[in-house]
């Protein structure tokens, strides 16, 4: 396994954990400042450049609840090895990030069931859209899984929210929005 490593990644306490894992360090402090601006509840928890900083980032670290993972790290082993020892590990969910998209990378990376395959160079809002869709797929799949999920995560307004499933008296849907009613008032 990859989990033998040694790190320079760097960690901060945050309501949604989002790790980086890019080479290319402009592309990775891009994806920072994009996140920023997409959500102030999101933010980068880590950015680590190489496959050996991520391994001991995940070892020293409680899990992200999101990895952006580039697929080309400039070793023999990619990012699709890491994403499939990430996810028998920590369950947690990937979006790839990559400039290759040839069919023999795109198999590979179906493998993992990723929440999105984002092609790089991609726009803003292919980046905010495919975390829209992948969180929404990923809630409603997470909900089908396990017995008895702890926690869903909700966007309210630009935010989002982890919201205690036991702490939830009822729902009320109104057509394109819903209100959730905790017990807590």
């Amino acid at each position: 396994t990859f989990f033998s490593a040694a790190s320079k990644c760097f960690a901060t306490d945050v309501a949604m954990k989002v790790l980086i894992v890019e080479d290319e360090r402009l592309a990775a402090q891009r994806l920072q400042h994009l996140l920023k601006e997409y959500d102030a509840s999101v933010e980068v928890v880590g950015i680590c450049e190489s496959i050996a900083e991520s391994v001991q980032f995940l070892q020293q670290q409680p899990p992200p609840d999101l990895l952006l993972l580039d697929i080309n790290l400039g070793t023999k082993k990619d990012g699709i090895d890491l994403a499939f020892e990430v996810q028998e590990r920590f369950g947690t969910p990937i979006i790839f990030l990559t400039a290759n998209s040839d069919p023999a990378t795109v198999n590979r990376a179906k493998g993992i069931h990723p929440l999105a395959f984002l092609v790089k160079p991609f726009s803003q809002n292919d980046l905010f859209s495919a975390i829209e869709i992948g969180w929404n797929n990923y809630n409603k799949n997470l909900n089908i899984v396990l017995d008895k999920p702890k926690y869903i995560i909700l966007k309210v307004g630009r935010i989002f929210e982890k919201i205690n499933i036991e702490s939830i008296l009822y729902l009320k849907n109104d057509q394109n929005y819903m209100d959730v009613f905790l017990n807590s008032g």
